[in-house]
């Protein structure tokens, strides 16, 4: 048996100390933004149910108005009725159109809530399938609310008019959203890596001994399936 001289590592340990320590600090962030996310999306789902349910009472309100108007106008020809029910029309068309914008953003809302809180579970886990489908509904929904809110302030959507200021709050809110929504997808992009993957990877070992030999000692496969001898 010949002694051994030294022993190398392939792999620089700094950088793998570096690489380790990026990919923790990713994946604190991930978990810190999932958790706010689901809790931003609960209160949301929330609000627009009640928003929904609201508007729904409040057309059938609106109904009982103008039917009631309308059997005035049978017996009474004055021109104040017929405007009264002008004016509760628009009035409906108004919440007709408001309650159509918070159904869709009510089901919105409780997909990305149940993503959200798959989202969660693939962050802790470490387990990439789980974050790509919040990914994708969440970057949609995105899209879809900045259009909205866009269209709005533009006077695009009968019914609907937002000022500057609150141009200005969602376009904030917004950008918070994309801070957080990229970090999650640098994490996911990350667990792909060797580097950040779920189990570690040992890096080969090289045994220099007298005499001008080398061993190289490959580490075995570290698959988490296969079963220990």
């Amino acid at each position: 048996m010949l002694p051994v001289l030294r022993v190398n590592k392939v792999v620089d340990s700094k950088q793998n100390k570096t690489a380790c320590f990026v990919c923790i600090t990713l994946r604190q962030w991930a978990i810190l933004f999932s958790i706010l996310i689901f809790i931003i999306m609960a209160i949301i789902t929330t609000c627009t149910v009640l928003g929904t349910l609201h508007t729904k009472q409040l057309l059938h309100l609106l109904e009982d108005d103008i039917e009631e108007e309308r059997d005035k106008h049978r017996w009474d020809e004055e021109k104040s009725i017929s405007s009264n029910e002008a004016r509760l029309q628009h009035s409906q068309d108004i919440v007709l159109t408001f309650s159509k914008i918070l159904s869709i953003c009510m089901w919105l809302a409780w997909l990305n809530l149940v993503f959200a809180a798959i989202l969660i579970y693939g962050v802790t886990t470490m387990t990439s399938v789980y974050i790509l489908p919040w990914i994708l509904i969440s970057g949609t929904t995105y899209l879809l609310a900045i259009t909205t809110v866009i269209m709005a302030y533009l006077s695009l959507i009968p019914g609907l008019y937002i000022s500057y200021s609150v141009l200005l709050v969602c376009l904030a809110g917004s950008l918070i959203f994309i801070e957080m929504w990229y970090t999650i997808v640098l994490y996911y992009v990350s667990l792909g890596r060797a580097r950040c993957s779920r189990y570690g990877s040992l890096s080969p070992t090289v045994i220099h001994a007298y005499g001008g030999y080398t061993h190289t000692i490959q580490p075995m496969n570290n698959d988490p399936n296969k079963p220990l001898v």
